[in-house]
């Protein structure tokens, strides 16, 4: 996060994710970078011109206040960029923590020159075009010459987890047990400030001059001063394991956590110099495992802590209900066959029904304990149900009673699916997969030739079906055999179909994945998250809904090419047609201009592949471009048109 002034903030994230504030942090706008690498780092000269790095050795740049962003590296500089420093116009500094490297520029970003560090760098901070530091582990590191030499400046007793320059000569640092140091000298010396509790550390400090400042640590703990640390006040930030702090006044600031593996990441802002709080996150963090749509408007999520959530406006609300009255356990699926009737499973054996769209639930003895991680009914009376050690229920009386069956395995079952009364698959653990052709009742064992775990499953019809996992097969001969369309090196959750044409998957890290033919291709789309995404549906209607970890849920409206259109920055659209197209796309603004205007194609990593005259309509030939999904933009004015073109 950073600040170009005390209103106006930039913040950065997963999957490429910028958000801009223009009122000190108490409302954020999405902005669009085109790219789909994780962000780390971001920082802003003024109010107009920043750059931002992350994942895969991207470099963005941006020259009119986050609006438009452009890449200006990627791929061969480093792996991973970790930190970026804008402390002039013309001159700014980005640096790899993995690769020990700097990149330094003195054209604002434009060209880059590449230094090897002598050790890892954490907390890049340029006080001047020349004048650097940055520390690793209880090292601080100091260049006096842009970066071409460095040398260590000091020795610090234990790890240093965040630095602070007020300016070229006071500066804070903060790190482990619980320690606070000060140097009045330009970091040649640093006196400890503070000594806290053995155990706990600091793990962020903001310093808005020599006098006032901040420091957030452990377990809902913190300090402030107002005397340059000769005496600190204690004060509660409300929230647990703050590790980003930023203040744009003596009162008013912001403190976060990100997503590190230790609970939800969140955001809270303080106006009263943390007198009070509150987090600017709004809903719950429970795990979501599982999304339906029964009907055009409605949708249920079911997922840790006994949660039901309803929708029954397109996901523009929802309601919540908790299933059971003593112990609230994990619920990992369900089946509606209606808007009314339905069913949820998960943790210990849990069935319970509903018959009023989930507003009140009736337990179901199931006879195990072990977990049930897929249900599917085909009608209010026969359903199935598998799980944890190769569990398989089932009943004919709309689970009043279940039946355990035993299907020859141990292994976990992930995913069942039936095709009609008659046909249904299973499948699970090691690429195990099962048919049945008569409603469950038996099952054989199906030669997958997978030897992953399978997470997920949909099938078109009795033989055209698709799984995923550890990347995406499909099979058109009813389960004989099964061919990898798609590989992908994290987890794939889900996996969804509209019609026999267009399926959507959804995995790790927020990764949704769409296909318009039938499953032969995938293309990448943009989610707007960064959190595991569990679960993927889509509706009659064309909703689709995707939901995961912290109680995620997003949505699009699937417009008949299975393309959910730019929402960021609420831009209006260019009108293209056909769209997915081949060898020619027609590109019409949505408004007539007597004006030409310069049209771009943007890959997904934001490359501008092709320029382009626009003047009311134009006819592209797209032949020579690879498959895949492409943003198509053109400027006029204040006004950026800008729409999704995918490319078959």
């Amino acid at each position: 996060m950073t600040f170009a002034d005390a209103s106006t903030g930039f913040a950065c994230g997963l999957n490429g994710t910028i958000v801009k504030t223009t009122d000190g942090g108490a409302t954020w706008t999405s902005k669009y970078s085109g790219i789909p690498y994780h962000l780390f780092a971001i920082s802003f000269a003024n109010n107009m011109t920043g750059l931002a790095v992350g994942m895969n050795g991207t470099i963005l740049k941006t020259s009119d206040g986050g609006e438009t962003w452009l890449v200006k590296a990627t791929g061969g500089l480093a792996s991973i960029f970790s930190g970026v420093s804008f402390p002039v116009t013309d001159t700014a500094y980005v640096s790899s923590y993995y690769d020990n490297l700097l990149l330094r520029s003195t054209d604002g970003g434009e060209s880059w020159s590449v230094t090897a560090l002598p050790t890892n760098p954490i907390e890049l901070k340029f006080v001047s075009g020349k004048k650097g530091y940055f520390v690793s582990e209880g090292t601080l590191v100091r260049t006096l010459d842009a970066g071409i030499t460095w040398n260590d400046l000091f020795y610090f007793p234990d790890n240093v987890y965040s630095l602070t320059y007020v300016d070229p000569m006071h500066a804070y640092a903060c790190g482990d047990n619980s320690l606070i140091y000060k140097t009045d000298n330009g970091g040649a010396y640093w006196s400890t400030v503070y000594i806290g509790q053995s155990g706990q550390n600091f793990n962020c400090i903001f310093f808005l001059d020599p006098d006032h400042g901040y420091s957030l640590g452990d377990y809902l703990f913190g300090l402030k001063t107002t005397n340059g640390g000769v005496k600190w006040d204690t004060i509660t930030p409300g929230f647990y394991l703050a590790n980003r702090l930023w203040m744009n006044s003596y009162t008013t600031g912001l403190f976060f956590k990100t997503d590190n593996g230790y609970g939800p990441p969140w955001l809270s802002r303080t106006t009263d110099g943390f007198n009070t709080s509150h987090n600017l996150i709004t809903g719950h963090f429970n795990n979501v495992k599982a999304i339906t749509s029964p009907t055009p408007s409605s949708c249920y999520a079911v997922g840790d802590s006994g949660l039901f959530m309803r929708s029954l406006d397109f996901g523009q609300t929802w309601n919540q209900y908790l299933i059971g009255t003593s112990v609230f356990y994990p619920l990992n699926a369900m089946s509606f066959i209606n808007q009314d009737i339905g069913w949820v499973a998960g943790f210990h054996g849990t069935i319970a029904k509903t018959v009023n769209g989930g507003q009140t639930w009736f337990a179901q003895s199931s006879g195990t304990t072990f977990s049930v991680n897929a249900i599917c009914f085909y009608d209010d009376l026969h359903g199935c149900a598998v799980g944890e050690g190769g569990i398989y229920l089932k009943t004919n009386d709309g689970g009043l009673h279940w039946n355990t069956l035993n299907l020859g395995t141990n292994l976990n079952l992930n995913c069942i699916y039936f095709v009609n009364s008659s046909v249904g698959y299973i499948a699970g653990n090691a690429g195990n997969i099962l048919k049945s052709v008569d409603g469950g009742l038996t099952w054989s064992q199906m030669n997958s030739g997978i030897t992953t775990d399978i997470k997920s499953m949909y099938f078109i019809n009795e033989n055209t079906g698709f799984t995923c996992g550890n990347g995406i097969y499909k099979t058109m001969d009813g389960g004989q055999s099964w061919n990898r369309v798609y590989d992908y090196y994290y987890n794939l959750n889900s996996i969804f179909f509209r019609d026999a044409m267009t399926g959507y998957a959804c995995g790790a890290a927020g990764m949704i994945f769409m296909t318009v033919d039938g499953g032969e291709t995938w293309l990448q789309q943009i989610s707007g998250t960064g959190v595991d995404l569990s679960a993927i549906c889509i509706n009659s209607s064309n909703y689709a809904y995707a939901a995961g970890l912290y109680g995620t849920i997003i949505r699009t409206v699937d417009n008949n090419v299975g393309i959910p259109q730019t929402t960021q920055n609420d831009n209006p659209q260019l009108i293209l047609f056909p769209n997915p197209a081949h060898n020619m796309v027609t590109i019409k603004l949505p408004v007539d201009v007597t004006e030409a205007l310069s049209l771009n194609i943007y890959d997904m990593r934001g490359v501008n592949i092709r320029e382009i005259v626009l003047k009311g309509t134009v006819s592209v030939d797209i032949s020579g471009i690879r498959p895949g999904i492409y943003i198509i933009e053109a400027k006029r004015k204040n006004i950026i048109y800008r729409s999704r073109l995918v490319v078959m």
